[in-house]
C-alpha cells in the first residue's frame, strides 16, 4: 500500500511533464506573421532620407511595417532591399506612417542565404522605430 502512495506522485510529475507545453517558440507556418523585432531610426546618411532602420531578413512574400514617430506631419517611409557590396539598394514601396504591408516581394530573395534584406529610410528626424514582421 505504501508503495502505491509513494508511487502516486511520480506518475502525476510525468503525467504533467508530457503534457506541458514547451517554452520554445516556433516560427509561425505560411500564412502566419513572423516577427522581426522593433529597431529606431538612426541617421546612416546625409541625402534625402538620412534616417535608416537595421535591415531585416525576410524569405519574400509579404512584410508588415508599423513606424512610430512623435511628428504629426506628413512623412515618407521608404522600404527599401538592401544589397551588400556595390550593389545599389532597391526601392520596394513608399508609405506613410502607421503600420502598413507590402506584398509580393519573393523578386528580391537572392544570395547565399536565399533571404531578402529589408530596411525603411525617411527624411521624418522625429522618426522613432520600426516594427516589422515576415
Amino acid at each position: 500500500m505504501l508503495r502505491r502512495i509513494l508511487a502516486l506522485p511520480v506518475a502525476i510529475a510525468a503525467a504533467l511533464a508530457v503534457s506541458a507545453p514547451s517554452t520554445n517558440a516556433a516560427q509561425s507556418g505560411a500564412g502566419e506573421w513572423d516577427y522581426k523585432g522593433v529597431f529606431p531610426f538612426v541617421v546612416k546618411g546625409t541625402g534625402a532620407f538620412p534616417y535608416e532602420t537595421h535591415a531585416v531578413y525576410s524569405g519574400g512574400g509579404n512584410l508588415k511595417v508599423c513606424i512610430k514617430t512623435s511628428t504629426t506631419a506628413d512623412h515618407y517611409y521608404l522600404l527599401t532591399e538592401w544589397d551588400p557590396g556595390t550593389n545599389i539598394d532597391e526601392h520596394v514601396a513608399t508609405r506613410g506612417s502607421g503600420c502598413w504591408e507590402a506584398i509580393g516581394l519573393d523578386r528580391f530573395v537572392d544570395g547565399d542565404n536565399n533571404r531578402a534584406e529589408f530596411y525603411v529610410a525617411t527624411s521624418d528626424s522625429a522618426a522613432v522605430s520600426a516594427q516589422y514582421w515576415d
